[in-house]
């Protein structure tokens, strides 16, 4: 649903953002950038900070919200990046050696 949700806001994001009111203080319209940074793929990681960085900083509140976006992503990465492989194993069976 994730993709179909994102593509659709690309294909759509001009007309979206034209109709959404832009002086939101309490929930402000950048938190949409969050639709693109809930991933864990780092492999996707400089397309998306990207995307975001250029379609929601310039809207009220975004440089700091698109910002704590990213960084919940790098942060989701790097968790995954240690986790990954213990819990396949574990899933799998294996025991990790302690170091």
């Amino acid at each position: 649903n994730r993709k179909q949700a994102q593509q659709f806001f690309r294909d759509h994001a001009e007309a979206i953002l034209k109709r959404v009111p832009q002086s939101e203080t309490a929930r402000p319209i950048a938190r949409m950038s969050g639709l693109f940074t809930a991933t864990c793929r780092a492999e996707h990681r400089d397309a998306i900070a990207d995307y975001v960085t250029k379609t929601f900083s310039s809207l009220p509140g975004g440089p700091r919200i698109v910002a704590q976006n990213i960084e919940a992503m790098d942060q989701c990465i790097a968790r995954r990046k240690l986790l990954e492989p213990e819990i396949r194993a574990w899933l799998e069976g294996l025991r990790i050696p302690k170091k």
